[in-house]
């Protein structure tokens, strides 16, 4: 049976903060952060059954690159 998940924006970082430590938030390349303005950090509901966050570097409205982590 089909769930749809409904995620939320949970987080915006600029500056240092975007780039991660690889435990809890994903390491990204240089490059892409030099482009970067922000990181959108966008989460599903703690009651979806595979739960996640997704990690955007946004420049603009455009996305950069993205990682997924399972769980919050």
């Amino acid at each position: 049976m089909y769930r749809e998940i409904t995620m939320y924006l949970y987080e915006t970082k600029t500056g240092d903060s975007m780039q991660g430590d690889g435990t809890f938030q994903p390491i990204f390349n240089q490059t892409s952060l030099d482009k970067a303005d922000r990181l959108e950090v966008w989460a599903t509901s703690f009651s979806d059954a595979d739960e996640y966050c997704e990690f955007r570097l946004m420049a603009g409205d455009e996305m950069l690159a993205s990682s997924t982590i399972r769980g919050f």
